[in-house]
């Protein structure tokens, strides 16, 4: 059982997808804002994990008011 590259966003794939700058993933790397794997050996190249990336936008998803009435009321 392999690694599948497709499974993994480069700096630039996950800058378009956010529609962002890669320099602002590199800093939201380097400041361990975002789950991303780190390539030993290859000067700083890093990789972030698809199924991370959906998880940590939808831990950081702000409920809407409409959610959070419903959720106060359930």
């Amino acid at each position: 059982m392999g690694i599948n590259m497709t499974e993994f966003y480069t700096v630039e794939e996950l800058a378009a997808l956010l529609r962002v700058q890669p320099h602002t993933v590199r800093q939201w790397t380097y400041q361990k804002r975002v789950p991303y794997i780190k390539l030993q050996g290859t000067k700083g190249r890093v990789l972030f994990m698809k199924s991370a990336i959906e998880k940590w936008l939808q831990d950081n998803t702000v409920p809407t008011m409409q959610e959070i009435r419903h959720g106060a009321q359930g």
